[in-house]
């Protein structure tokens, strides 16, 4: 079942009307009359959305909504205020009490359920990024995260008024803000760097106008990540349930005073910004997931899956070829020079490596002094010329790892190439991948016997 909105309503006729209403559109409603019976209701089945009528006669709709917000697990619980011809300090305070809007009544219900199902989808964004728990290691830095911190804004209105903004480009400084029109904002918008929220004018545009506008900005590259508000959209005609269909952060209406829009677009800043940074934490730890920390390249997990595609898809027209590697005497260097001259070298070895590896190819640590590079469409003598170029970029010269020490490093490498003749049926990735690795890794073995500082081709597979 899904979650309900909570609509708190002193007048029993209203709230059996709204809730047909709601019901009718597929929302779920929980009733309440007065604060006592909001909070009693929110803290037994916490709400998606929350309505409340401004004429409550049991408590005051602001302190309400302070307290619906104060519960556990509902701090961002979006809130909807209704109220006859609320004035700029009752929406300001509404506002500041965490409310999304304040519509004035009487409202159609087409307009009350098009700003429900629009905070649905603005808390299901929200979700999104956080229903799999914190990644307080993936964070970015408080400092980061500040809202004061300038970010682009374009402003876009109609042509004539794209200038007079009622002083909002300078309430909004520190943020830069690009005015521009509808018929310039392709152009104007593509140079800015790191674009954050678009907000558009809806004076001197047409319902038909305004939506085209705000479709074309959204495909613009520029916009792609950016927040988008939107002012003064009329409520006499469908304008507000289109706009609110779309992909918008707000919606005001066309009498917001200066401080409120510029206290709904540093809001709808600040929800970008925790997207944003959210996608940026899980991205990094996707990246941190299949990559080796110490060199950066990727890590065993990456390798063996990638290698498992690879070498399924291997042919004798394009054959595959897997270098086992390893760092000659590595234990040595750990035990006369210590660890940090250890990781030093597995540094350096990674990047001369990895600066001889051709585009295409994967280059892997796989264990403590072991790597795996992975050749696509490489036959037997081009892929010992690539491990012969991969042994000589180390041993070339010696790796510092102080000041004053340097190592002399070998590589040995194990050659094997993979011309998919590997068996067939549902595990012919995973046997291919590690038939090949199997006889790359003997051919490893032989090349230390051998001596080390060397490369072994391995035979043919059986």
């Amino acid at each position: 079942m899904g979650k309900r909105i909570l609509l708190v309503e002193a007048a029993a006729s209203s709230r059996i009307l709204w809730t047909v209403r709601l019901a009718e559109a597929g929302l779920l409603v929980a009733q309440a009359s007065g604060m006592n019976a909001a909070l009693a209701t929110a803290r037994r089945e916490p709400p998606a959305v929350a309505v409340i009528d401004a004429d409550l006669v049991e408590g005051q709709p602001i302190g309400l909504a302070r307290a619906l917000r104060a519960l556990p697990g509902l701090s961002r619980l979006p809130v909807l205020m209704l109220a006859h011809c609320p004035g700029a300090a009752f929406r300001l305070a509404a506002l500041a009490a965490g409310a999304a809007e304040v519509l004035e009544k009487p409202i159609a219900p087409d307009c009350l359920i098009a700003w429900i199902r629009h905070l649905l989808r603005a808390s299901a964004r929200e979700a999104e990024f956080t229903e799999i728990g914190p990644l307080p290691a993936l964070e970015e830095p408080a400092e980061r995260q500040a809202p004061e911190r300038p970010g682009q804004i374009a402003l876009v209105g109609a042509e004539g008024r794209a200038g007079d903004w009622g002083g909002l480009a300078g309430a909004l400084a520190p943020h830069p803000c690009q005015r521009t029109t509808p018929a310039r904002a392709a152009d104007d918008l593509a140079a800015l760097q790191g674009l954050e929220l678009v907000a558009i004018e809806a004076a001197g545009m047409s319902e038909d106008g305004l939506v085209d506008c705000l479709a074309r900005l959204h495909c613009l590259p520029a916009c792609r990540e950016a927040a988008f508000v939107v002012f003064g959209a009329s409520g006499g005609g469908r304008a507000p349930v289109r706009l609110l269909e779309m992909r918008i952060d707000d919606l005001l209406p066309p009498g917001a005073g200066l401080a409120e829009r510029r206290l709904r677009i540093l809001r709808a800043l600040a929800a970008r910004r925790r997207r944003a940074e959210r996608r940026a934490a899980l991205r990094r730890g996707l990246e941190l997931s299949v990559t080796d920390p110490l060199t950066g390249l990727a890590n065993r997990r990456l390798a063996l899956h990638r290698l498992a595609e690879l070498a399924a898809a291997a042919t004798a027209a394009e054959p595959l070829a897997v270098l086992m590697i390893d760092i000659d005497h590595f234990k040595r260097v750990n035990d006369s020079l210590g660890h940090p001259a250890g990781d030093a070298v597995l540094r350096e070895v990674a990047r001369r490596m990895q600066a001889a590896m051709a585009e295409g190819e994967l280059l892997a640590r796989v264990g403590g002094e072991e790597f795996l590079a992975i050749l696509p469409g490489t036959r037997g003598g081009a892929a010992r010329d690539r491990a012969e170029a991969l042994r000589e970029a180390v041993a070339a010269r010696p790796i510092a790892v102080s000041p004053r020490v340097e190592a002399r490093v070998t590589l040995s490498i194990g050659l094997a190439v993979h011309a998919g003749e590997a068996r067939t049926g549902p595990d012919r990735a995973a046997g291919a991948a590690a038939e090949v690795m199997e006889r790359a890794d003997r051919a490893l073995r032989r090349a230390k016997a051998a001596g080390r500082n060397t490369v072994t081709l391995a035979r043919r597979a059986a």
